[in-house]
């Protein structure tokens, strides 16, 4: 009786890879292994000599920053020295591998004995082709040196090409950078997030040593730095302010934010900002008052831009504040008597919460309410100039008054 044939083992099928042809169609470019999750690159042209293929481990096609090639003809001009320089440390009679490998920590050389296998990780491959293109212009000698250096940190032990750190900054990169054209409209994510976290180090550095012309720049820089941020912001301050105007009411309580944190800012006679503190006794708290550059403090009420300003009389030939206006301008001058009969312990608080040594000498007091459509006849500007200078001491400022000034100032930093 014959045994019984042990059933044969069925050979695993061979992994399919998905072709990627050149525009023509005429070469393949790479595979895709989706399953590995790799893409075999194929080069042809003089970098094919160096080595036939590249492993791109973790990637499911070409990988944006490597300067690869739709056409197959590989990373470009400036890519061929990281492959001949790679090929002329290796055997001769041995093959060459070159992994290019997402997210892994460090470069490795293996050597068995018909290959050696290099691999690379993805963002230092990144970055030595991204360097090798902004030095585009410079020297063969000088791209050499580049590869040379990154090789040479990259296999300490295998590479001697290079005494230069790769990741150390060569004086005038920057400007050649800068220099190429249309620079500020090719930015992306990742460069604005460079120069921000690269700014405050560049304003912040010691320049001890350095040549007085330095010190000079970085001082023309902090200027202009500062006036083209100011320029930027008081120009959307504006078009907020335009935007609250044209609506027919506002909250007293947003007017109050939006002047606290985004327009008293830039009222250049005063440089601190008091929110709501006690005056007195009876828990007196004005919106706000504010610390000149002598450290005098004014008191400012805060009314709605909608805030009728004046009425007519029954005879309508006069006009007179309204009865909103009216406390308003009593609860101001007695908020500023109060801040004179409290002086010392108020300006003390404040001296130890804001630490801001303020003098409360002749303090005034601002209502800002309305705007100048209110005021639309020739009678209501005379009666409200009439009755803004008779007050004691107490002064009007209209919303688009406000508004003016903040555009006055724009326009100085536009220049």
């Amino acid at each position: 009786m014959k045994r019984p044939r042990k059933p044969t083992k069925k050979k695993p099928a061979s992994t399919k890879l998905e072709p990627y042809y050149d525009s023509k169609n005429e070469f393949l470019v790479y595979e895709v292994d989706r399953k590995s999750r790799k893409t075999i690159y194929y080069l042809r042209g003089d970098q094919a000599k160096q080595i036939p293929q590249i492993e791109l481990d973790g990637f499911l096609g070409i990988p944006v920053g490597l300067y690869l090639r739709g056409s197959g003809f590989g990373f470009g001009k400036k890519g061929t020295f990281l492959l001949s320089m790679l090929r002329q440390n290796i055997d001769s009679s041995k093959a060459f591998q070159l992994i290019i490998k997402k997210d892994a920590p460090k470069s490795t050389w293996k050597e068995l004995r018909k290959q050696v296998s290099v691999m690379l990780p993805f963002t230092e491959a990144k970055k030595l082709l991204k360097t090798l293109s902004i030095a585009n212009e410079k020297h063969n000698d000088e791209l050499r040196e580049i590869v040379g250096s990154f090789l040479t940190s990259a296999f300490p032990k295998r590479i001697a090409l290079s005494q230069a750190d790769f990741d150390k900054y060569q004086p005038g990169e920057l400007a050649q950078i800068l220099q190429r054209p249309n620079v500020k409209n090719a930015l992306n994510r990742e460069d604005f997030e460079a120069v921000f976290k690269f700014l405050p180090e560049l304003l912040t550095a010691d320049l001890k040593g350095k040549k007085g012309a330095l010190k000079e720049y970085r001082i023309k820089v902090l200027e202009e730095a500062r006036k083209v941020t100011d320029r930027i912001y008081i120009n959307d301050v504006i078009s907020e302010f335009e935007a609250h105007l044209s609506k027919k009411d506002l909250a007293e309580e947003k007017w109050q934010v939006f002047l606290g944190e985004k327009v008293f800012p830039y009222l250049t006679t005063y440089v601190t900002k008091i929110d709501k503190e006690i005056i007195d006794v009876e828990g007196k708290k004005p919106d706000f008052v504010l610390v000149d550059i002598y450290n005098f403090v004014d008191v400012f009420e805060i009314k709605k831009h909608s805030t009728k300003i004046l009425v007519s009389d029954e005879s309508r030939e006069n006009y007179y504040w309204s009865s909103e206006i009216s406390p308003a301008i009593s609860q101001c001058e007695n908020y500023t008597d109060e801040l004179v009969l409290n002086s010392k312990e108020y300006a003390e608080k404040i001296r130890r919460r804001y630490k801001v040594p303020i003098r409360v000498i002749r303090p005034k007091g601002f209502i800002i309410a309305g705007t100048r459509k209110q005021l639309e006849t020739e009678k209501k500007q005379e009666d409200y100039r009439r009755l803004s200078r008779s007050l004691k001491n107490t002064e009007f400022i209209l919303y688009d008054e406000l508004l003016d000034n903040l555009k006055n100032i724009h326009k100085k930093l536009v220049g």
